[in-house]
């Protein structure tokens, strides 16, 4: 159809639709109003206490407003020119690029979404989707080679013959998919659960110490039919969230909890839940052996993990009675930085210098400055001595 196309009707030039100018120009022309106004309205309500930090509100503000502009003139100069037997992307800021089709390898679609293609040399050309696209703007394309589809019939022709028949092996993908579905359900719940409500506390974190464990076991003996990345066109099972998120909520709990003082005894327990599952899952996941810095990434993300187990069951599996020591409350305030919340700054008490305690929300609101806490400690299961804050007046648990 393309070909009996008349040379008058191209090129086609294709941008986005009114619709969609008109949302996005509201959006941009709002941050751009909001890069204006914001200094303006920090400088009438009071001077910022610190030089620097009106440094660093204007430069914010300047580079906020900037991009936002550009974003605006953007959306209504980029474009794209479509002709029988090539492509034109004028983009704001950069150099047209003309490709011919004989130059095009294939077509991705990436996330945002994103148009991507290929060359048989060079650098692929991305085109953002936000276009008003017609008959022969989907023919036009439809008729380059679709790679993401080409990847997922490659892969899926490698599962299919991981099985003694064809039928074997899809319903042996699809009781994977229903495994994984349970396992992803299951780690959003218990982790809603540990951040929102852990209680009970110990059935809380035993849930989540042992789906990691579990979703390992899976993988090792799924036969290559489970993956750990969650990357495009991959259609495996994906097992992303039971071994990430339950040892992010892990951290919190330890975070916010309680607070190990014995930092370096538990070192070689945290080394031990680091480089154990990371060299696990290398060995269970191909895919993983591909690029070096993989299995560091997944060291990085395990990093919650590994310090939540041990810092947990050093909490949970202590006995004996708490020391406790009274102590003043020199300062109170709520951080919204990392480790933020409702905290208490401590006058010096045994061995700790003057500090600031994460405390609930409960006893941050109790608490005055001047009056005193108490401070128990208690020796933990794995030689860590850890401690809580607590009204004075309430009797320890």
């Amino acid at each position: 159809m393309l070909q009996r196309e008349t040379a008058a009707t191209w090129p086609r030039v294709y941008g986005p639709s009114r619709r969609q100018r008109l949302w996005f120009g509201g959006v941009l022309a709002a941050s751009a109003a909001v890069g204006i106004v914001l200094p303006i309205a920090v400088a009438l309500t009071g001077p910022v206490s610190v030089p620097l930090g009106a440094v660093a509100l204007a430069a914010f503000c300047v580079v906020f407003t900037g991009l936002s502009a550009w974003g605006l003139v953007a959306l209504w100069y980029d474009r794209i020119l479509l002709h029988a037997d090539a492509i034109e992307v004028v983009r704001l800021g950069r150099a047209t690029v003309r490709l011919r089709r004989d130059e095009i390898r294939g077509r991705r679609v990436l996330p945002a979404p994103t148009l991507v293609l290929e060359r048989h040399e060079g650098r692929p050309v991305r085109i953002g989707v936000a276009f008003e696209a017609d008959a022969t703007f989907e023919e036009w394309f439809a008729s380059v080679r679709d790679l993401d589809r080409e990847d997922v019939a490659r892969a899926e022709a490698v599962l299919l013959a991981l099985g003694p028949t064809q039928a074997d092996a899809m319903r042996a993908m699809q009781s994977a998919r229903r495994v994984a579905r349970v396992m992803n359900a299951a780690t959003l719940i218990a982790c809603a659960w540990g951040t929102v409500y852990p209680r009970p506390r110990a059935l809380v974190l035993a849930m989540l110490a042992v789906l990691p464990i579990v979703a390992m076991g899976v993988l090792a003996t799924g036969g290559g039919r489970y993956s750990t990345e969650g990357e495009r066109n991959d259609p495996r099972a994906r097992l992303a969230l039971p071994l990430v998120m339950p040892g992010a909520v892990l951290l919190l709990r330890a975070l916010y909890d309680f607070t190990t003082m014995d930092v370096g005894v538990l070192a070689g327990w945290v080394g031990a839940c680091l480089v154990g599952p990371t060299v696990l899952l290398v060995l269970f996941e191909p895919a993983l052996r591909a690029r070096w810095w993989k299995p560091l990434v997944f060291t990085v993300v395990l990093g919650g993990y590994a310090w939540g187990v041990p810092a947990h069951a050093n909490m949970m599996l202590s006995s004996g009675p708490a020391t406790t020591t009274e102590v003043e409350v020199l300062g109170k305030f709520v951080s919204s930085g990392q480790g933020g919340g409702p905290q208490l700054h401590l006058a010096p008490w045994g061995e700790r210098d003057e500090e600031s305690v994460r405390v609930s929300r409960a006893l941050y609101r109790e608490t005055e400055v001047g009056e005193r806490v108490c401070v128990d400690v208690r020796d933990g299961a794995l030689g860590a001595r850890w401690f809580v804050v607590r009204a004075c007046e309430i009797t320890p648990p």
